[in-house]
């Protein structure tokens, strides 16, 4: 299953849980991922950037504070952040990767976050810093597996 097809499922998810005010948030993001993977497709990744924006912002969003929000926002400014690598732009990325990180949760879409960031500070030449930051995503994977393993029967 892709990376897409697993957001869009866990927004359905989420759609029966929001409340009519998120629920409507949450139609507006899946069409901000449809908007966006049309531009990348045309291979226009400004617009891709643009469509996933409002979405890393929480635009429009009543309960910022959900697991289920922050991580569509933090997948939001993943995505952005690899855009901005792919249109070379370094220091958008970082920005990105570091705003989806002050989002917090300690999860996955962190790790990812962290991953992103190491590959931005690459691309700006900082690979001492990017060591720091793909460690810092080893040490969260790390963090989640053990605790399914402690959760594991």
């Amino acid at each position: 299953m892709n990376v897409r097809a697993a957001i869009g499922i866990a927004g359905l998810v989420l759609l029966g849980a929001c409340s009519a005010p998120n629920a409507r948030w949450l139609r507006s993001v899946e069409e901000a991922q449809r908007a966006a993977d049309a531009a990348r497709v045309e291979g226009d990744l400004e617009a891709a950037r643009e469509h996933l924006l409002p979405v890393a912002d929480g635009e429009g969003v009543q309960d910022s504070n959900g697991s289920g929000v922050r991580a569509l926002r933090q997948d939001a400014h993943y995505q952005i952040a690899r855009l901005a690598l792919e249109l070379d732009d370094g220091a958008g990325a970082l920005r990105h990767a570091d705003a989806g990180i002050a989002l917090g949760g300690g999860d996955l879409y962190e790790a990812n976050l962290w991953i992103v960031r190491g590959q931005a500070n690459e691309h700006l030449g900082r690979d001492d810093v990017a060591g720091s930051d793909y460690h810092r995503a080893l040490l969260l994977n790390d963090a989640m597996l053990g605790a399914m393993l402690d959760d594991a029967p």
